[in-house]
């Protein structure tokens, strides 16, 4: 694969870490090197020079919590045509995703040209019915955990008969546990291992001041992960700036829960109004996901050795190019 030098990038790190005037050097897939000011890189290799003209630099989005695009469900699509839509996330700077479906189905090695596909997210079918939305609700079955492969996360809905059982199951097989579509109160799931919360406020028990549910947990213990659809036809701005300030901030992911291709920007652009730095833009989009799901140390940051993956955004945050795969796509 041939070699790329990006220069005069604004690049974003990690979330502590930016170089306004950086250069970034790739082979392929992996970082070569860093480089805090394109000034002073000294190149004695063969390469192509790409200048971004300040344009900024940051780890490819990890959406962890999506359905599909144009059409695809991952419900039922085949490998082929999953594979046939990966350079349609590529175009919106996404460069992993969680296969998320609404029943148990295995996804094995799951290959995609411009994509990683890092493993499945069951959300359900253990949920509830009166907050399962269009998805698929039943009782809890431990047994249909027996076959499960490349599962990543599974959400559920922690009132249910047998949770716990459910839970000890999932905790064996290291698959992290979201509460989710749950009525559940939180008096009664306060003590539950979990590791977060799918999607807080929609398809859940609303925040109350006297019947605590779902989000109260959340914002309560504030150090569990939290996915959010930082997207206005989802959350009111008021209600993500809250989810901001209550939530700590490497523990918020930005997701889509989609099968439209603008959510994930719409919500980096609404966290940025409101008041996100670009360092938090890169722990929401996709670095704190990485982290949970323990790819922290390959991917999500701009670091050598690390696999380069990332997106070039201009100063709307809207998508110039992304770098996947060690393939350049042009927007």
């Amino acid at each position: 694969m041939a070699k790329y030098l990006f220069t005069h990038g604004h690049l974003i790190i990690d979330d502590r870490k930016e170089f306004e005037d950086g250069a970034l050097l790739v082979d392929g897939d992996k970082i070569l090197d860093v480089y805090p000011h394109t000034n002073k890189v000294e190149i004695n290799e063969e390469c192509t020079v790409i200048d971004l003209h300040g344009q900024l630099l940051m780890p490819g989005f990890f959406d962890s919590h999506t359905h599909g695009l144009r059409g695809v469900d991952f419900n039922n699509a085949s490998n082929e045509e999953i594979d046939s839509i990966s350079i349609e996330y590529a175009k919106k700077g996404t460069t992993s995703i969680l296969n998320s479906l609404t029943d148990i189905r295995n996804f094995d090695n799951l290959e995609c040209e411009y994509l990683r596909c890092l493993g499945t997210h069951l959300e359900g079918p253990f949920i509830s019915e009166k907050y399962k939305g269009s998805h698929i609700a039943k009782e809890i079955d431990v047994s249909l955990l027996n076959d499960l492969n490349n599962c990543k996360q599974m959400t559920i809905a922690p009132e249910l008969e047998n949770s716990e059982l459910l839970i000890e199951a999932l905790n064996k097989r290291n698959i992290k546990v979201m509460f989710g579509h749950s009525d559940a109160r939180y008096k009664d799931i306060k003590d539950y291992k979990h590791d977060g919360f799918t999607h807080l406020f929609n398809a859940s028990s609303p925040y109350h001041h006297r019947d605590l549910g779902l989000v109260n947990l959340a914002l309560a213990e504030k150090d569990r992960y939290v996915e959010v659809i930082a997207e206005e036809s989802h959350l009111d701005l008021s209600v993500i700036k809250l989810i901001m300030n209550e939530i700590d901030k490497d523990k918020l992911i930005l997701v889509s829960d989609s099968k439209e291709d603008t959510y994930l920007l719409n919500g980096l652009k609404n966290l940025r109004k409101l008041g996100a730095s670009n360092t938090d833009l890169v722990a929401y989009s996709s670095l704190n996901a990485y982290r949970l799901y323990g790819m922290d140390k390959r991917y999500g940051s701009l670091i050598k050795g690390r696999c380069a993956d990332f997106v070039v955004l201009n100063d709307d945050l809207d998508v110039v190019m992304t770098y996947v795969k060690g393939k350049i796509i042009n927007v």
